[in-house]
């Protein structure tokens, strides 16, 4: 099991507002990419195996707070493998029915880690969300302007792409 695709990647283009942190990994080019994603890679094999499962499905996940999340449990793990510490993914606590993310243990010393991140939720992406009334905008192509934007409302309807980037023609 690996956390990115076997692919060749040709796309060097910038992550998309609506675009996934995931999905960006996962499909940009370059050499500071490929480092990346190796990184990753080396921390995921040596996850602890009862978790990979569980933690490949969030890191995966076109959410973001899923994703992010995911990596932090990834980076923690690791973190604490190079300084030395036994990891043990989700222990059981006696007297509890819950279980945290890590029993870390180096010699006489232990203690539970819980990775939390927060995140601003689901909808980057969706039609009529700000993310991807930006993308909109970014691919009309126009050399003679610029567009600024300093603030979107909220409606009760979402737009259609034509209508983000339709050029007006009155005078």
């Amino acid at each position: 099991m690996k956390l990115f695709d076997d692919i060749q990647r040709a796309d060097t283009s910038p992550k998309l507002f609506s675009e996934s942190s995931y999905q960006f990994l996962n499909r940009v080019a370059g050499a500071p990419w490929d480092k990346v994603r190796a990184l990753l890679e080396a921390w995921f094999v040596e996850h602890p195996a009862n978790a990979k499962r569980d933690l490949y499905n969030r890191f995966t996940d076109i959410d973001d707070g899923q994703h992010l999340g995911a990596w932090w449990e990834l980076y923690i793990a690791s973190l604490f493998r190079l300084l030395r510490y036994d990891v043990a993914a989700h222990p059981t606590v006696e007297g509890s029915k819950r279980q945290p993310d890590f029993l870390m243990s180096r010699g006489n010393t232990s203690f539970y880690i819980e990775c939390t991140v927060a995140s601003p939720g689901e909808g980057a992406g969706t039609r009529g969300t700000p993310e991807w009334i930006y993308d909109c905008i970014s691919d009309v192509g126009n050399p003679d302007f610029l567009v600024g934007i300093h603030h979107i409302a909220q409606g009760t309807q979402r737009p259609k792409r034509v209508e983000v980037t339709r050029l007006s023609r009155s005078g």
